[in-house]
């Protein structure tokens, strides 16, 4: 039955994740044309630049995919905005495996969403995928160019770099005071580039618009838990076809975790590792049956303790309500400390180091109090056996608080 019930709790938080996540905001796209149409965008909060968006003109309105081929430039209001553009991107890559000994970029050109960063008379935009990141400078209606910055092999063993985009900087601001120190200091990083855009525009007393969010998310979240839960065991020797099913029964867990927010999808993305002391012991009634022991009852005296290692993600759905609520999935390592099991007189085994998972959905009632109700999945804490095996799992309720 809970095998059952688990597959039709995983569709349930599957069916729910999905629907939370399709969000969509006010937004335009422009159309080949040059035409602007205003209504909805699904927003993502793009990590890597897209090649397509969905859209749809009404909020109650069926939504459709835009490609790249179909518009000029998107964005969703307030948040986010793209251009298409056929530039010059630099293939090189900047990990050690992939250097190579020339200076020069490698350039190819390709067309693509670029994000807008500064929108003014000297624009910064910006191109991500997973391989690098690279970013434009654009003056009024210009096609943009591409920032330059590379790392190469001066000799076989030191590293050089090509920070020509530091002179482009200088020659685009011109007149504004820019002094060598502040130039040699830039950085190719979104943060540093946004703000020296910034200054120029202001400098040559231009307006901007900025889109960048300069994110500084990845910062670690601590929270004590405390939890229980209700477990049952299932035991089965394949030798002897002993086949055992004890009654259910609490356990409790103490500890900690820490979680960190990862920065795009509009923050709805987390990695966290707890870890927690389990205890699960005392005496319950088993109902058995075995080639020897037609259908008998005895006593199961288990104590299986252990400190339970979870590594895992959250993801948050209905990303704007209060309270926030997230769909969580782990893997679990039991590690056992204190080590009994028992059946009648006859049976005395010792339980060993399990592996299972975790899958559940939270509450964040308060910014530093969340419920969870999860469900652990069955493991063997049997597995050093040859012919034992079972089956414990089970739900459980965690309470966390954020330190």
């Amino acid at each position: 039955m809970l095998k059952k019930g688990l597959l039709q709790i995983c569709f349930l938080l599957f069916s729910i994740v999905v629907i939370g996540q399709v969000k969509f905001e006010p937004g335009y796209y422009i159309k080949e044309s040059g035409e602007k149409i205003e209504g909805y965008i699904l927003n993502i909060d793009w990590k890597n630049n897209p090649t397509s968006f969905n859209f749809k003109e009404t909020a109650e309105g069926d939504d459709v995919e835009i490609s790249i081929e179909d518009a000029l430039e998107y964005g969703v209001d307030g948040f986010s905005a793209y251009q298409r553009h056929v530039v010059k991107v630099d293939q090189s890559l900047n990990n050690r495996t992939g250097l190579s000994s020339e200076r020069n970029p490698n350039y190819k050109e390709e067309t693509l969403f670029l994000k807008i960063l500064v929108d003014s008379n000297i624009g910064l935009l910006k191109y991500e995928s997973n391989q690098y990141v690279r970013f434009f400078y654009r003056e009024g209606k210009n096609v943009p160019v591409q920032l330059i910055y590379k790392k190469y092999y001066k000799t076989s063993d030191r590293i050089a770099e090509n920070v020509d985009f530091q002179q482009q900087i200088k020659n685009l601001a011109g007149q504004t005071f820019m002094s060598a120190s502040k130039v040699n200091s830039l950085k190719y990083t979104e943060k540093s580039l946004v703000q020296v855009f910034k200054d120029i525009n202001v400098g040559q007393g231009a307006e901007y618009t900025s889109y960048s969010s300069e994110r500084v998310h990845l910062i670690p979240i601590y929270s004590f838990v405390v939890g229980s839960r209700y477990l049952n065991n299932e035991i089965k020797n394949s030798s002897s076809n002993f086949k055992g099913t004890a009654a259910a029964s609490l356990s409790y867990l103490l500890g900690g975790e820490v979680k960190i927010v990862l920065p795009f999808r509009k923050d709805t993305w987390s990695v966290y590792m707890g870890l927690y002391y389990h205890n699960l012991s005392g005496m319950r009634d088993i109902d058995f049956v075995s080639q020897k022991i037609p259908q008998s009852q005895g006593i199961l005296d288990i104590k299986y303790n252990t400190l339970e290692l979870n590594l895992g993600f959250r993801q948050r759905f209905f990303a704007n309500s209060k309270p926030k609520y997230y769909f969580f999935g782990a893997g679990s390592l039991n590690i056992a400390m204190q080590r009994k099991f028992e059946i009648l007189d006859y049976i005395d085994l010792e339980p060993n180091t399990s592996l299972n998972y975790n899958v559940g959905i939270g509450c964040n009632i308060v910014p530093s109090f969340t419920i969870e109700i999860s469900y652990a999945t069955p493991r063997n804490y049997l597995n050093s056996y040859t012919f034992w095996d079972t089956e414990q799992q089970g739900v459980g309720l965690l309470l966390k608080y954020q330190l």
